[in-house]
């Protein structure tokens, strides 16, 4: 089975590559998915964030106010690392207990990870994908997708690694500023690439 990582920031296009691939018969692991499922279970996860970031981020229900969270970890980067200390080693053991479960008649796994160097999770893949896209179009997904403001998105993207960060570490760039056509185009490219 081989394994690649899909990876770039918020709005770029990563869910559409990944998608297609997924069309055309991966099995793909979104972490940014498997976060939000672990955030609707009551557990520890919860638990560590309440003491980390305080009640504010929550709805009466006890439920996350995701947004609240965002306002926060967007605006101040020691927040946003201590964010990922504590969420990063849930979602990891997640998604190893994903993996553990796939059919071994699997060719090809997908991940689709945000913050897949920062977790370490690159060294599981045997080649790395970054999907990038110019700032303006990714704050216009971002409102759309996420019905939020233009100033919470611009938060959310100045947060997160630039694309020299995704170069540097060796990733295939893959740029995005086209229509969906065009960016499902390059997945099926990728996928012949493959070999899958």
């Amino acid at each position: 089975m081989k394994i690649i990582g899909v990876t770039g920031g918020s709005g770029s296009g990563k869910t559409i590559f990944c998608d297609y691939l997924a069309a055309c018969g991966a099995v793909v692991i979104d972490a940014d998915l498997v976060y939000w499922e672990l955030l609707r279970q009551k557990n520890s996860l919860l638990a560590d964030l309440r003491a980390a970031f305080g009640p504010d981020i929550f709805f009466p229900d006890g439920s996350l106010d995701r947004k609240a969270l965002g306002r926060i970890v967007f605006a101040d980067k020691p927040s946003l690392a201590r964010l990922n200390a504590i969420a990063i080693p849930y979602v990891l053991a997640e998604i190893e207990a994903r993996i553990d479960a796939i059919d071994p008649a699997t060719t090809l796994l997908v991940l689709n990870a945000p913050t897949l160097y920062e977790s370490g999770t690159d060294t599981m893949c045997e080649r790395v994908y970054a999907i990038t896209s110019n700032a303006d179009l990714r704050i216009k997904r971002i409102c759309m997708r996420d019905d939020v403001n233009e100033l919470y998105a611009a938060l959310r993207i100045n947060a997160q690694p630039k694309d020299s960060f995704y170069a540097e570490r060796g990733a295939v760039l893959i740029e995005n500023d086209g229509d969906v056509a065009a960016l499902q185009a390059r997945a099926a490219a990728v996928y012949k690439e493959l070999g899958t």
